[in-house]
């Protein structure tokens, strides 16, 4: 899996190379160990439009000049121009607009990514894609419990936002002790307000009161809240809040879910409060001593996640029965505080630090990401951090030869030095200051604030890896089926690869380009009897997955029927050999050809059939693209190609086929026909206009191949096909010559 500027070394067309249980079937003629040179040509001009807009864990400024104090105006400003505040939180809603806690400027801003024709911007019907608008704050009103118009609102200092189960926006007012909310639904969810529900209004629906909230609870509008900096939504609805000052997290009850006798509309202490220091072991929630609870976040199962500020650490709040992989095994008990991250020796790295060791420095922001794992943003290392709680890497990026290990902690963002890098640098080789907030968004991408460079930023991913359910065989033949990746990473998935391999081994001898999204395919002209290996990648217009756990199949001829026999006059036939049958096959990859069974003909016709074949592979060219030269030295163990690019960002695919001649024997009569094998492939990305070397191993099939064609010289044709399925094909002669050594 690449980033940025990527190279990847495996194999991706939409022809399949012979497999090998086939070649097992041909005679050759293998020469003596030779060395083989050739001198190739090559050079791909690819137009601008066949470029991508971004690349795997690349990171792009999406909103914010990096000057404040220059807020949006409620009619709409191109988010690159906005002087956000010291912003502090963010979050999406469930199309992938993104909402900003503008903090120091005392507003809630809207920045649009797709439809928000439903938000309230001060009359503004259908806001604009690319535009930021205040949402909340910038007027002269107090908020209230009975409803101000939104935008009208004076006086907020929000820190944290999230979206409720009606898409309305919540939002953490510390400065004013309250938790407040935008009415963007046409009815009121379940929270205690004092006058009608009205679209685009702003109201109290938390703190501002005089009693302090309880484990017992209290109404929510007459706690006493103390400078909340974190909210959020569980599964049911209920709002979670880190109410900071006071050392806990509270939950807000809509009655829903939400656990033993609440009653909806009250406040309740769930964490904190204690004297005892949570650790990994766990202890009651309500008997443990948070210090300043900063950003709170619920995973699937609604468990909550806590980060836990002054103790420089990350703590979960259990609140399903079993471990659901946070690493605390069987001593996971339903309402007891866990400590995951915090308090270890080490600093997490891209290469990954086990949990119970790392040393956070600051954590304010958590989130969690499509495929379940815990982001965090580290203010004062100045990095976004990976807790992996899944299985898979959903497509980050980690330091070579690094391995995804569940409850390790990996750095995707920053590299611990404070400054801003360029939009498009790779997310953990930029520069951040401070990340606060961080958010998830729709299409598996991550989006993440950072509160001292006042930018808004987003990591876009390559999909997360699928996983093959498993393979069927049949005659010849074998079926995959696989499940779809967790996470697009940001742009959908276009087409999955399916390579197959000798079993064993590691290099694939066939790969299949489905070209679209269907979740099962059936290898074809395999052998019956030997022994496969399956995976399958998907590939979406950022890059490609990690390649899925193999699965074996190994076809089966079926059982022949039973014979029965008729006495009729007698007839002279002639049986086809079955390395007509392999010629059929071998083509049967590169042309569209119904079988022909032949039972007993006449060798004429055996001929005519393979005829009929090769002709029909020769019929259906691929459209031309330009090729011009550069050279490539063809040595026995792979291929060198060097390729300039025209464009910005350039990708596609190299294949390399052996073309021999194939000679059948049929009784007194024979055919010759050329067959073409692939030998050698490769996937290749590039973002400039210098030369760039990629290596291209050739396939086991490849190495004996090149071995025998070049006994007495053979052809080799070099095809290019550009992202946009445009191609060229080039034939060059290849030679050999004998190593001789002499003795003294």
């Amino acid at each position: 899996m690449g980033v940025g500027v990527q190279t990847v070394v495996g194999s991706v067309q939409s022809e399949r190379s012979r497999p090998a249980g086939a070649v097992r079937r041909m005679r050759r003629e293998w020469a003596a160990p030779v060395a083989v040179v050739a001198v190739i040509g090559l050079c791909l001009s690819v137009n601008g439009s066949e470029a991508l807009a971004a690349s795997a864990n690349n990171l792009y400024l999406i909103a914010g000049s990096g000057n404040a104090p220059a807020p949006p105006g409620s009619t709409g400003t191109s988010s690159t121009l906005v002087g956000f505040a010291s912003p502090s939180g963010i979050a999406s809603d469930s199309v992938g607009n993104i909402l900003v806690a503008d903090t120091s400027n005392g507003e809630v801003d809207l920045v649009v990514r797709a439809s928000a024709s439903g938000y309230q911007v001060n009359g503004v019907a259908n806001p604009v894609i690319g535009d930021t608008y205040v949402l909340a704050g910038g007027g002269t009103l107090s908020p209230s419990t009975s409803g101000t118009p939104a935008t009208s609102v004076s006086g907020l200092r929000p820190s944290a936002v999230a979206h409720d189960g009606s898409g309305d926006v919540v939002i953490a007012d510390t400065s004013n002790s309250e938790i407040d909310v935008v009415a963007e639904s046409s009815h009121n969810p379940g929270y205690v307000i004092s006058g009608a529900w009205t679209v685009g209004d702003l109201y109290v629906i938390a703190g501002g009161g005089s009693t302090t909230p309880t484990v017992g609870g209290e109404v929510a509008t007459a706690a006493a809240l103390n400078q909340p900096l974190g909210v959020a939504v569980d599964g049911a609805g209920n709002l979670v809040i880190a109410d900071t000052s006071d050392n806990a997290v509270d939950l807000l009850s809509l009655g829903t879910g939400s656990g033993g006798s609440r009653t909806a509309g009250d406040l309740y202490v769930i964490a904190g409060g204690g004297l005892t220091v949570p650790t990994g072991s766990g202890i009651a929630a309500t008997s443990a001593a948070l210090n300043q609870p900063d950003s709170v976040a619920v995973d699937t199962g609604g468990n909550i996640a806590i980060a836990d500020l002054g103790h420089n650490a990350v703590d979960v709040l259990a609140s399903s029965a079993t471990d659901p992989g946070y690493g605390i095994g069987a001593s996971w008990t339903s309402s007891d505080l866990y400590r995951i991250l915090g308090g270890g020796p080490d600093v997490a790295t891209t290469a990954g630090v086990s949990s119970a060791l790392t040393k956070l420095n600051a954590p304010h922001g958590v989130a969690f990401d499509a495929g379940g794992d815990l982001i965090v943003g580290e203010a004062n290392h100045s990095s976004l951090d990976v807790l992996a709680l899944a299985g898979d890497n959903p497509g980050y990026a980690l330091s070579s030869s690094t391995a995804w290990t569940k409850n390790d902690l990996f750095v995707i963002g920053g590299t611990g030095l404070s400054n801003v890098s360029s939009s498009g640098t790779i997310a953990n080789q930029s520069l951040l200051y401070a990340p606060y907030g961080v958010a998830s968004l729709p299409d598996g991408s991550l989006s993440l604030v950072d509160h001292s460079s006042y930018l808004v930023s987003r990591v876009v991913l390559s999909p997360s890896m699928p996983r093959a359910a498993g393979a069927t065989s049949s005659n010849a033949a074998v079926t995959l089926s696989w499940t779809a990746p967790a996470s697009s990473g940001g742009s959908a998935v276009t087409d999955y690869l399916v390579e197959v391999y000798d079993h064993g081994q590691t290099l694939p001898i066939a790969t299949d380009d489905l070209g679209s999204v269907a979740t099962s395919h059936t290898i074809s002209n395999l052998s019956n009897g030997v022994t496969y290996d399956f995976s399958v990648i998907a590939e979406n217009a950022i890059g490609t997955s990690t390649e899925s756990a193999r699965v074996s199949s190994t076809p089966v001829a079926p059982a022949s029927p039973a014979t029965t026999t008729t006495t009729t006059t007698t007839t002279t036939t002639t049986t086809v050999a079955t390395t007509v049958t392999t010629v059929v096959a071998s083509v049967q990859a590169r042309a569209t050809v119904t079988p022909v069974t032949i039972a007993s003909t006449p060798v004429t016709t055996a001929v005519a059939v393979v005829a009929k074949v090769a002709a029909a592979v020769g019929s259906t060219p691929r459209p031309q693209v330009s090729m011009l030269g550069a050279p490539v030295e063809v040595a026995a163990h792979g291929l060198s190609f060097a390729i300039r690019c025209s464009s910005t960002l350039c990708r596609g695919s190299l294949t390399v086929t052996a073309r021999h001649l194939v000679r059948l024997s049929e009784g007194t009569g024979s055919i010759s026909v050329f067959e073409e094998s692939v030998v050698a492939r490769v996937l290749y990305r590039d973002t400039s206009t210098r030369m760039h070397v990629i290596h291209v191993p050739l396939t086991s099939y490849g190495r004996e191949m090149v071995k025998a064609l070049t006994r007495r010289g053979a052809s080799l044709v070099v095809t290019a096909t550009t992202r946009g399925g445009r191609a060229t094909r080039r034939r060059f002669r290849m030679f050999a010559y004998q190593r001789r050594t002499t003795k003294s």
